[in-house]
């Protein structure tokens, strides 16, 4: 066995803990959402988590399954440390005017985050205002959806880590010739 299997099995355990937080961030984002659909930004999350689960899944499998081709799980790796970059880098623009969390007028104006908006007769109505009992809890509720991408995007840029570190181990393994779990398989 190599000495590498522990630290494959330790990136793996980290990418499946990260999807599913990253899953999890999404959803509650898009279930709270309350006017229109919501945004792309929150729903390519949900993806992301979701096929970082399935990429951790197969991984985990291809180091005890021979019937899962190494090269699998090598692609599976490379395209969610893309998947990932592409994810956090959306969160990061989408967030990039809030300055932290910090700045509330371009916070309730933000569109990943208010949980969505319509004019009304008299101004505007916000996704975060609905079932708020007064002005404060909604203001709480825009802070915590920004907190919540906040943590999806590093979580994302962790992800993109965890990754290249995969694609790594399993490019050294396989340029050795060598194996890591079953005959053959290298993460």
């Amino acid at each position: 066995m190599s000495k590498l299997l522990p630290v494959s099995l330790a990136l793996r355990a980290v990418q499946f803990l990260c999807g599913i937080v990253i899953l999890a961030l999404a959803v509650t984002l898009i279930t709270g959402h309350k006017i229109g659909s919501a945004p792309v930004t929150t729903k390519y999350s949900a993806f992301t988590g979701g096929f970082g689960l399935f990429t951790a899944l197969v991984g985990v499998g291809s180091l005890y399954v021979e019937f899962i081709p190494n090269l699998v799980a090598l692609a599976l790796d490379g395209l969610s440390g893309a998947l990932y970059l592409g994810g956090g880098i959306a969160w990061a623009i989408a967030l990039r005017s809030t300055n932290g969390c910090k700045d509330l007028e371009e916070m309730v104006n933000n569109g990943a985050i208010n949980f969505g908006k319509k004019k009304t007769g008299g101004g505007t109505l916000y996704g975060v205002e609905i079932g708020a009992k007064n002005e404060k809890e909604a203001i709480d509720k825009l802070k915590d959806n920004c907190t919540k991408g906040l943590a999806d995007e590093s979580l994302q840029f962790i992800s993109v880590a965890v990754a290249i570190g995969l694609v790594f181990i399993g490019w050294v393994v396989l340029k050795r010739g060598g194996t890591l779990g079953k005959k053959g398989s290298y993460v």
